[in-house]
């Protein structure tokens, strides 16, 4: 029965469900080929029967069992899974995490010095398989390993791989972030809507709409954002007024500063001592 699964996933919270979902929408793996586990027996069970995926007993049990290891927990509970799988990973088993801020080096000392590990930052649009993934390898896996990780995250959305983890903060601060700055922004479009005399319905859904046709022109057309907002901005006209004022707010700039924030606590995150 040892390694009778090629993935076991350790967590089915909000990013663990979707990568489930993801994976078993799209046919990357068949559902004989994948276990589960959570702490939470009654979102276990959910996931089991949705999914029609079979659910290991404890952390130990799903470890013994799959070849790969998905750790899909957040940072604050990844101390109790590692101990958890201290001594009971085989060594060529893959270990995937996508415990936001913790590095690769951390989750190693944290396995006894297991060295076949992938550390990804995925983002919350994976929900509904729009996602944009982002991974890094530590030096022992192997190039068929990136690829069946980097076929995983197909399933929910694009996926990009970097050599340098260093960058991963960043990442997370910019992509793993940011879709609630985005939806920050989009609530404010909607209250500017409502506050110059629209239904708070139409605001919605002109914001949504607004955000989602900008987000794909900007991908089809390939032109460089400040191309894109010059092509929307007449002489003395609507949209350079409305610049003006984000400017003289700081909009820009708050962006800005968001990311790096973001990205500042991934790196304390980083520093925890979990082992």
């Amino acid at each position: 029965m040892k390694n009778s699964f090629k993935l076991g996933i350790i967590g089915v919270g909000n990013m663990g469900k979707a990568l489930l979902n993801g994976i078993t929408a799209s046919g990357k793996l068949k559902i004989s080929e994948i276990l589960i586990y959570d702490a939470d027996i009654e979102t276990l069970n959910l996931c089991s029967k949705k999914f029609k995926v079979k659910c290991a007993k404890d952390v130990k049990d799903i470890a013994n069992l799959s070849s790969s290891l998905l750790i899909a927990v957040k940072p604050q509970h990844l101390k109790y899974v590692l101990e958890k799988l201290k001594g009971k990973i085989n060594k060529n088993s893959l270990i995937i995490s996508i415990a936001a801020g913790i590095s690769i080096n951390t989750l190693k000392n944290g396995l006894n010095g297991h060295n076949k590990i992938i550390r990804v930052m995925p983002n919350t649009p994976a929900m509904i398989m729009k996602g944009v993934s982002v991974f890094a390898a530590s030096k022992d896996v192997t190039s068929k390993e990136k690829n069946f990780t980097l076929e995983i995250l197909q399933s929910i959305g694009k996926v990009f791989f970097i050599e340098d983890e260093a960058l991963m903060d960043a990442v997370t601060g910019l992509s793993g972030s940011g879709p609630a700055f985005i939806f920050i922004a989009m609530e404010a479009l909607a209250d500017g809507g409502v506050k110059m005399g629209l239904p708070r319905k139409l605001a919605v859904e002109l914001s949504i709409q607004t955000v989602l046709g900008s987000a794909y022109l900007a991908e089809e057309s390939k032109k460089h954002f400040g191309e894109l907002k010059d092509m929307v901005t007449s002489p003395a006209g609507t949209t350079i007024a409305g610049i003006k004022k984000l400017e003289e707010k700081g909009f820009r700039n708050a962006l800005i500063e968001a990311v790096e924030a973001a990205a500042m606590r991934s790196k304390e995150l980083g520093k925890v001592n979990i082992n």
